[in-house]
């Protein structure tokens, strides 16, 4: 994998669409921070297979709204 010639990768999530199956496009990857910050000073928009890929940390996602009480059918 790409992402190992940085340093340790501890796992590797791809994200899939939950009604086709088919992949998203973005995954994460988690390893220790040091590494990562190496693997996206030398990967962010690194040119692969023709697609420049954007290579971040994750951030927490803030907090949703409550639903409203609507009904779903």
């Amino acid at each position: 994998m790409l992402f190992e010639r940085y340093g340790q990768v501890d796992t590797v999530k791809l994200i899939n669409d939950r009604e086709t199956g088919r992949q998203r496009g973005f995954g994460f990857v988690d390893m220790p921070s040091a590494e990562a910050q190496a693997v996206i000073a030398a990967l962010n928009h690194y040119d692969m297979d023709g697609g420049n890929p954007r290579i971040d940390e994750a951030l927490e996602r803030a907090p949703r709204p409550p639903r409203s009480g609507g009904c779903r059918g």
